[in-house]
């Protein structure tokens, strides 16, 4: 099931989508019968591609996504309540690529690592706290938790304030591991924005208290930001941002369907 799942989602991101309709619409084009339809194709293939290229409109995918929840230790949100109860920071997996001869921060991918660099900022100002990072899965024999551990001890966060959690391989399977590591405990919870309110989700469903303080975020500024002129063009950067918001929107509409929300 959880494999059907990958590679099902791959093909409704926006570049294999829009890209296998246009190279559908190409063939058919070379049919006399369904050149009508291989047009129709073609035109919606390069539509959907430029659409989710398009600035603004990945923009208001992600910022959505982003907005409902804000960091801790912030103008916003200058301390928490439940302080004194805090016991843990848990940090969710977010990838690496096992390379023992580079750094730990140069092993994680830019996900994992505006996570960690969360949960050590968090960690500072919760002296107390033990920093969780979630085991994730494992790359050339080394979890994602093991390596994010290791970037936060380069950073300066004393081993003995470090654990690593159980392997998990999707946000579901992390919850539920962790759940046996914090207890009933509120904690904080740290993972990128846009992945902050199904985590939350999935987190109270198994029965834990998360107080969210999301990193890695995408839309940086307190409003929407403005149309530019760069914004009519196609950007990479904006077919990563759609890439990224449909990724969470698929995963709530999955953890729907199987009641893990």
């Amino acid at each position: 099931m959880f494999f059907m799942k990958k590679l099902v989602s791959q093909f409704l991101y926006p570049l294999p989508c829009s890209s296998l309709i246009l190279v559908a619409g190409l063939l058919l084009v070379w049919s006399n019968r369904y050149r009508k339809l291989g047009k129709s194709l073609s035109i919606t293939g390069l539509i959907l591609l430029f659409g989710f290229s398009f600035g603004p409109l990945s923009n208001q995918l992600i910022y959505s996504l982003e907005r409902p929840f804000t960091p801790l230790f912030t103008p916003h949100r200058p301390t928490p309540q439940q302080e004194a109860e805090i016991q843990w920071i848990v940090v969710l997996a977010g990838g690496h690529g096992a390379a023992p001869h580079l750094p730990a921060t140069s092993q994680l991918s830019s996900v994992s690592l505006a996570r960690v660099v969360e949960g050590v900022r968090l960690h500072r100002r919760l002296p107390h706290s033990q920093l969780v990072f979630s085991g994730g899965i494992m790359d050339k024999g080394v979890s994602s938790g093991a390596v994010m551990a290791a970037a936060a001890r380069e950073l300066g966060v004393d081993p003995q304030h470090i654990v690593v959690g159980p392997l998990a391989r999707d946000t579901h399977g992390e919850a539920v591991a962790l759940r046996h590591v914090v207890g009933a405990r509120p904690f904080v919870l740290v993972t990128s924005a846009s992945h902050m309110p199904r985590s939350m989700a999935l987190f109270r469903k198994v029965g834990l208290h998360p107080i969210a303080s999301p990193g890695d975020y995408k839309i940086r500024s307190a409003r929407k930001q403005r149309v530019r002129l760069s914004h009519f063009f196609p950007q990479a950067e904006a077919l990563t941002n759609s890439t990224s918001a449909l990724h969470e929107y698929l995963g709530l509409l999955w953890s729907k369907l199987t009641h893990q929300i």
